[in-house]
């Protein structure tokens, strides 16, 4: 049997596919670090779902990483100002 993929490895550490920000979601932090070792690349992080329980990892923007904006401002540009939740 062949060996799986980097990217297949990755899905079955996910729980599962969050719509609302286009992401793999993580049942747990552990988990997400654990794909996150797999991706060998650097500036990757760990961060909540606001809408659903568990984690996403992804790239800091980097206006948030050069300290031009915060990751809620963002948030809001790219989203507006609808309720999380809803």
């Amino acid at each position: 049997m062949a060996a799986l993929t980097i990217q297949q490895q990755i899905r079955t550490l996910a729980a599962t596919y969050c719509k609302w920000h286009r992401k793999q979601l993580f049942a747990t932090r552990k988990k997400a670090r654990q794909a996150r070792r797999l991706m060998h690349v650097q500036g990757i992080n760990i961060y909540p779902c606001k809408v659903h329980s568990g984690f996403h990892i992804g790239h800091l923007p980097p206006v948030v990483a050069n300290g031009d904006l915060t990751r809620r401002e963002v948030f809001t540009r790219y989203y507006g100002d609808r309720d999380v939740a809803s």
